[in-house]
């Protein structure tokens, strides 16, 4: 019976630590904490695949130490695979133009309303002061034709 190779009794996440490490070329999680200045708790958090109870902070420094992105290491310790900066650009450039699209027609569109309540303003006061300057002259002709017309009977006239 043959016995087991170290790396085949590893985890997938130790294995993946190893292999960051020999291409970063740190010799041992003491060596990889004291470079990344980390704990070595931390070390072994990632080494036990933990990174969802990491804080992005320690996993940028590990990153360093390492000799890649945070978003490689993240790549690399989870098993579905993160979109890649250079695949989500394109989609994210079109989101933005389509927001901009979206924007400008709002732009338009809150533009016309402004004039069409301006214009609706204004034809409402001319009704108003027209009905008011029609019946002026009649209403100041009764008010002083009448010595007791109070003023206050002005009012729904205008």
């Amino acid at each position: 019976m043959s016995t087991p190779s170290p790396n085949e009794t590893l985890s997938s996440s130790a294995q993946t630590l190893q292999t960051l490490m020999q291409r970063a070329q740190v010799s041992s999680q003491r060596a990889l904490a004291t470079k990344a200045n980390v704990s070595r708790w931390q070390v072994q958090q990632l080494r036990q695949g933990k990174l969802d109870a990491m804080r992005v902070v320690v996993l940028q420094q590990l990153a360093t130490a390492l000799d890649c992105s945070l978003l490689e290491l993240l790549q690399e310790f989870t098993s579905n695979p993160l979109p890649s900066a250079a695949n989500s650009l394109p989609e994210s450039n079109h989101k933005a133009d389509l927001l901009r699209q979206e924007y400008r027609r709002l732009q338009k569109r809150l533009e016309q309303q402004a004039q069409e309540l301006q214009h609706q303003f204004q034809l409402e006061a001319l009704h108003t002061l027209e009905s008011w300057l029609t019946y002026w002259p009649t209403a100041a002709k009764a008010a002083t034709d009448r010595d007791g017309f109070d003023a206050k009977n002005l009012l729904p006239l205008v």
